[in-house]
């Protein structure tokens, strides 16, 4: 049998062959780790829902005003909604979502990326909404959240101010 000591003097004996193995299998991972993985930037953004004069119409059957969460969550759905999408692609078109020249119609897909790049959150009981969208390049990630933002600030000027209150005020 081999002891402990057998096995470092066998192991010390061969540390040429065990380096270039090591030195092989180093430059392979490092090599597909340079092909494979893609950049990825992301780009960030903080906006701050204020309530003071909110237009948002009184909780139905309630008979009471929205909660901070309601509310929160009612503002997250509007961020991340299929209009605030189409109007983003509608300001920017189908080319600059994807970052790829488009061929016919791509729009469905600009659309698809648009809802799987795209990440809305925020912290329980806090009046921000955290807006995120990840991109293989930094210029066109923060191009395409702000054209997001922008979209969903006009959208809800549209939907909650505009609209909004003349409807509730009619019925």
């Amino acid at each position: 049998g081999l002891d402990l000591f057998d096995v470092i003097a066998l192991a010390w004996s061969e540390k040429g062959f065990i380096a270039i193995i090591f030195a092989v299998l180093f430059a392979i991972g490092v090599a597909a780790s340079l092909t494979l993985i893609k950049p990825s930037f992301e780009a960030q953004s903080r906006l701050l829902v204020l309530l003071e004069n909110d237009p948002t119409p009184a909780a139905a059957g309630a008979g009471g005003a929205f909660m901070l969460d309601q509310i929160m969550q009612s503002e997250s759905e509007l961020l991340g909604s299929g209009a605030v999408r189409r109007q983003t692609l509608a300001a920017l078109g189908a080319e600059t979502i994807l970052g790829e020249p488009v061929t016919g119609n791509a729009d469905s897909a600009a659309l698809q990326a648009l809802g799987s790049s795209l990440d809305i959150s925020r912290e329980p009981f806090s009046s921000a909404l955290l807006a995120s969208y990840e991109a293989d390049d930094a210029d066109r990630a923060a191009l395409i959240l702000n054209a997001v933002i922008d979209a969903y600030l006009a959208y809800r000027q549209e939907i909650l101010v505009e609209a909004g209150i003349e409807t509730v005020a009619e019925r």
